[in-house]
């Protein structure tokens, strides 16, 4: 077995690192990918040998699709991985089989499970497993729950009869997720014990002039990997040219920031320039708030007035990760509604799942929960989604006494996220003979979606049944529409 592997500066301390999790964030063609199929095969020699002398690990690779996972995952493991002592099966599942044997008599036997997310079955399957280690590929595709569901399974092979002391853990690779990820939150803001993340240099520096406003860019001497492409720099700047210039922040010059592949819910009705407010939102005085809750693992809540001239103004998003609704009602909610709305009447609407019980404990139901922390409300009158999608549309498409009818407060960032794509319907498959695509009819459960099914349940809740968009008075007129449109990407939809 003969491999020449270079490690760069950031991913020699990611190898050297014997944290139980450990993360490489870093530009596109960086070698991140790389260093995690160096790592698994070097932990695999490692390994301390059994009774027998076989030094035996067993791996899962995670991505969040079978095509990403098949096309560039495996593809990288068997271009590092030398054909000759790597044997792979695709039935049931894709798996690699290396063996080989060493200098000092021991044999290296690892097995290597290449998993997707993308089947009902994924869960499930993935919780059955007995592993040495996981790999996330792309880790900012991976939901939290895939995360932790994977890593419990980790230190189970091989048994501890069999070899008492070896490491175990989870290694993952991503490039710049957003500020709303699970990464952002574990890297740069909660950092748990015994995981370590590694930032490599971004491949470009962005420059921007102070006058005139353009951007420019200059190859990094910091980055890493570089030798390796043909063309070296010119790899990246060939590849900026023309290109959407967010998409350049996050895959060149690794900043936090969101990019969206699906189509939005809301566009084009949604417009940025004219729902969201410049500066904060004053609280009425005198009006009743409304809050809207969503429930389940990841519960979340929204705050919002109806003006006189029957403007609905968001003020405030309470957004939740890792809490149940118990915690994010006493640790968020309660102490903000206390400094912020002292005295103010209140009018509570919630996911109807929430009058069924096992949410909290055996013996309350969330809205119990509600009603015992001074909160009684109303079950929404539907949990389907078109009702309550039609209910925010309403409320964008109509003005209120010259002003929009629907605004939201700076502060509000997850909800306007969301607006601005991050709550969306997937894409399920590109059309390449008419340049079409296909979406999911249901958008994607993400961090996004909590936030916007309590603001759908608050829309519902003000507006009358039956109501329709042709009902409201005050129109925005068709002319107004056409020019949110123009401002926004168009979508195809083909059903």
């Amino acid at each position: 077995m003969n491999i020449e592997y270079e490690a760069a500066p950031t991913l020699k301390k990611f190898h050297l690192s014997n944290a139980f999790f450990r993360g490489i964030r870093g530009p596109i063609g960086s070698g991140k990918s790389v260093a995690c199929v160096m790592e698994i095969l070097s932990r695999a020699m490692e390994m301390a040998p059994d009774s027998r002398g076989r030094r035996r690990s067993r791996w899962a690779i995670v991505r969040n699709t079978v095509a990403e996972l098949r096309d560039t995952t495996l593809k990288t493991f068997l271009e590092w991985i030398p054909p000759e002592i790597c044997r792979v099966t695709r039935s049931p599942r894709i798996t690699a089989t290396v063996r080989q044997e060493l200098a000092d008599g021991t044999t290296i036997e690892l097995e290597v499970l290449f998993m997707s997310m993308d089947n009902p079955k994924a869960t499930r399957d993935l919780l059955s497993l007995e592993l040495t280690g996981i790999w996330f590929n792309e880790a900012r595709e991976l939901s939290l729950e895939v995360i932790t569901n994977g890593l419990s399974r980790v230190g189970r092979f091989p048994r501890a009869a069999e070899v008492p002391h070896y490491w175990s853990g989870g290694i993952a690779d991503t490039n710049s997720p957003d500020t709303f990820s699970w990464w952002y939150d574990r890297a740069e803001q909660h950092h748990p014990d015994n995981w370590d993340f590694f930032d490599q240099p971004p491949a470009l520096i962005k420059e921007q002039d102070e006058q005139s406003g353009e951007v420019k860019y200059f190859p990094n001497p910091a980055a890493e990997n570089v030798k390796n492409h043909q063309k070296k720099y010119r790899y990246y700047l060939d590849m900026i040219s023309g290109a959407d210039p967010e998409w350049v922040d996050v895959m060149i010059c690794c900043e936090y920031k969101s990019l969206f592949t699906g189509k939005p819910v809301y566009a084009p009705v949604w417009s940025n320039r004219l729902h969201r407010s410049p500066t904060p939102l004053e609280v009425l005085p005198n009006l009743p708030l409304v809050l809207a809750f969503d429930f389940g693992l990841t519960p979340a809540c929204l705050a919002g007035q109806v003006a006189p001239n029957g403007q609905l103004r968001i003020l405030r998003e309470w957004v939740s990760l890792d809490m149940g609704l118990r915690q994010l009602l006493r640790d968020m909610v309660l102490p903000d509604l206390a400094l912020h709305f002292p005295g103010m009447k209140y009018e509570v609407t919630f996911d109807p799942a929430g009058v069924q019980r096992s949410q909290v404990n055996d013996a309350d139901s969330c809205a119990e929960e509600l009603a015992r922390n001074g909160l009684p409300g109303k079950p929404a009158r539907t949990n389907d989604f078109e009702p309550r999608r039609r209910a925010v549309i309403n409320r964008l498409s109509y003005l209120a006494g010259g002003q929009v009818g629907y605004i939201v407060d700076p502060s509000c960032e997850t909800l306007l996220a969301g607006f601005n794509g991050g709550y969306q319907f997937e894409l399920i498959q590109k059309l390449d003979s008419g340049g079409g695509k296909r979406y999911r009819e249901m958008p994607a459960k993400n961090i996004f979606s909590h936030i916007h099914d309590a603001n759908q349940y608050l829309c519902l809740l003000l507006q009358p049944e039956n109501a329709s968009a042709a009902e409201h008075e005050h129109q925005i007129s068709e002319k107004q529409l056409q020019l949110n449109r123009s401002r926004q990407k168009s979508y195809s939809v083909l059903d």
